[in-house]
């Protein structure tokens, strides 16, 4: 757990779950209303979590012009029915200098032809 610290509250919760309870004895409402804080409170900062990670992925997904919704997987997407992988849109420059220029640069096997300032 080391290599994830940000997981531990995650972790220590689940932990607790699946260990709780193992004796089978009835909780107590205080111990269940606690349990349910916990959980709600985990629920919450998963949530905050899953929604800043799509903030970020709707984020690199236009900056390589690709489908925000499916990055061109799903025939089905409503938005691009398929054809929305990477340089199928519009890219973003702003994003695009923001995000993915810096590793171009640091990646030493690409050439880049011009180098843009950012």
């Amino acid at each position: 757990m080391t290599e994830r610290p940000d997981l531990a509250p995650y972790v220590e919760l689940f932990q607790q779950a699946s260990n709780s309870n193992g004796n089978r004895e009835p909780e107590s409402s205080k111990d269940l209303e606690s349990r349910l804080r916990k959980l709600s409170s985990t629920v919450r900062m998963l949530k905050e979590d899953l929604d800043h990670t799509l903030f970020e992925l709707d984020d690199l997904a236009k900056a390589l012009g690709a489908c925000e919704e499916c990055w061109g997987r799903d025939k089905q997407c409503p938005k691009c029915q398929g054809d929305g992988k990477s340089g199928s849109r519009k890219i973003d420059k702003g994003r695009f200098n923001r995000l993915v220029l810096p590793a171009l640069r640091k990646a030493s096997w690409i050439e880049l032809k011009e180098k843009p300032n950012m």
